[in-house]
């Protein structure tokens, strides 16, 4: 973790006054030059290598904690904190808050088949205490990839009572009440209407692997996944991430994103990046979970 000390970060200040200190450091961790979690000298240091005196700095790092963008702790000193989560009124270019946040499912790598239908239950169940809005599923080919996602919905109706589900398999033109049809509209009755269509609403469909909790494993294993992706996939910090959906052409307009979990990772993993999905880069979209 780089950091700087009294004499370095006090060599990039030119400001002697409380709020100009903390402007000042607040673009250095705007920038990155602080990195989250990064420790600030203490006050005193500080002080004497600014030549200013110690409360001078108490009040800057005052201004720093009401910004939301360091906490001091006990023995732990002074420590940049994540970004704040944006509010709306910081959706000032293109995109908005974002309405409704969903997840698509290929299947879950496991030991064996009903394994896998089992991980992929309970995954959906954990969206739903997660507050996310919608479970999607897709066909996929290969060992223990879902092949009948209506199938999986059917049994997620037994497992959820709030969460939109769907599925990318499409009714065929001239089928009637045949078939898949039918079977779509038995899971709609069975969930109490909460199947929906992905063409009812303006989707953003992207791969996005945050890894702002992922230990150095997974995250070395995310980039594998996300290398071999046919499309580049989203990977980074949530803050990064969501920067750079904000600078997405079809961000804009969508009132929806689906985060879709890549084929081939385990339950630990999909949860892993569920969780950060949901409570890091959903809310620096402006995303609030949906109530239980």
């Amino acid at each position: 973790m780089s950091e700087l000390d009294a004499e370095k970060l006090a060599g990039r200040l030119t400001d002697r006054a409380p709020a100009g200190i903390a402007d000042q450091i607040g673009q250095l961790i705007e920038a990155k030059v602080l990195p989250v979690d990064s420790r600030l000298p203490t006050v005193r240091d500080l002080a004497q290598e600014l030549g200013v005196s110690v409360g001078t700095i108490a009040q800057a790092w005052s201004h720093l904690r009401e910004q939301g963008l360091v906490e001091t702790r006990r023995r732990g000193g002074t420590r940049v904190l994540p970004r704040a989560r944006r509010r709306a009124e910081d959706f000032a270019g293109p995109g908005a808050p974002l309405k409704r946040l969903g997840i698509m499912s290929f299947g879950v790598s496991a030991a064996d088949p009903a394994s896998a239908l089992e991980a992929t239950l309970r995954i959906i169940a954990h969206a739903e205490d997660l507050g996310v809005d919608t479970a999607v599923l897709s066909s996929a080919d290969g060992e223990h990839g879902i092949s009948s996602p209506v199938a999986v919905l059917a049994a997620a109706t037994q497992r959820t009572v709030r969460i939109g589900l769907g599925t990318t398999n499409r009714v065929p033109i001239g089928q009637g009440e045949t078939g898949l049809s039918v079977d779509l509209a038995t899971v709609d009755l069975l969930s109490g209407g909460r199947l929906i269509g992905m063409d009812q609403q303006v989707h953003l469909l992207r791969t996005a692997i945050p890894t702002d909790t992922a230990s150095r494993e997974q995250e070395a294993r995310y980039r594998e996944v996300a290398a071999a992706l046919p499309e580049h996939a989203l990977i980074g910090t949530s803050d990064e991430i969501a920067d750079a959906l904000l600078a997405d052409p079809d961000y804009v307009g969508a009132e929806e994103a689906t985060f879709v979990l890549p084929r081939s990772l385990d339950e630990a993993d999909c949860t892993q990046i569920l969780n950060d999905v949901s409570t890091r880069l959903g809310p620096a979209l402006g995303w609030s979970p949906s109530p239980h």
